[in-house]
């Protein structure tokens, strides 16, 4: 026979009910403490799992959802976007035909449009205006003066083939602008280049 159950034997009664009693109390004393560990177990995880809900719901809510931000009137397109508007160039009356396509953030395509889609932000914003896009032809636009791409040039006070003095004009959907060369083109518009 075992030592221990030697042992055991060797008791009285009243001793092996009071060592099953102790052993009984050891024993739920373990499952209490395992019970407890499980519970403090499934509150961590609780915790887990809605910290990681609200760490999904404040990404989506900051990345996926569009942010405000000024309107684009006012401060001109962003790299990347892809805006359009129509121009034409009236010199002393006569309508230019529309120059061929050319390479730029803020160029033409020969369509009679002006493609604005800035790849930096040194084309992008109050920048990309009249005088880009004038460059962008290899042509030149002040305030006071025009230099088209074949190098004929219009200043203020030059005389038009009537004999009337012309000087240098931006009309954009309708209305003279008075940053003239230095608007800030924007989606949609309507751009008249005059001289005259």
């Amino acid at each position: 026979m075992p030592e221990d159950l030697q042992d055991l034997q060797d008791l009285s009664r009243s001793e092996r009910r009071r060592l099953k009693r102790e052993r009984g109390k050891a024993e739920r004393g373990l499952a209490k403490g395992n019970e407890e560990k499980k519970r403090r177990q499934k509150k961590l995880l609780a915790y887990g799992i809605f910290l990681t809900g609200i760490i999904i719901v404040a990404y989506a809510g900051l990345n996926l959802f569009p942010k405000t931000t000024p309107p684009a009137a006012v401060i001109g397109p962003a790299p990347n976007d892809h805006w359009h508007a129509t121009y034409e160039v009236i010199l002393c009356g006569e309508k230019q035909e529309q120059y061929p396509e050319t390479p730029g953030g803020v160029h033409t395509h020969g369509d009679g449009q002006i493609h604005i889609h800035p790849h930096t932000p040194l084309q992008a914003g109050e920048n990309a205006n009249v005088r880009l896009f004038f460059f962008s032809v290899n042509g030149e636009l002040k305030s006071d003066y025009i230099k088209l791409p074949g190098g004929k040039e219009y200043r203020n006070g030059d005389k038009c083939p009537d004999g009337k003095e012309g000087s240098v004009k931006i009309i954009v959907n309708g209305k003279e602008r008075e940053e003239k060369e230095k608007y800030p083109i924007k989606d949609g518009d309507k751009v008249r280049i005059e001289f005259g």
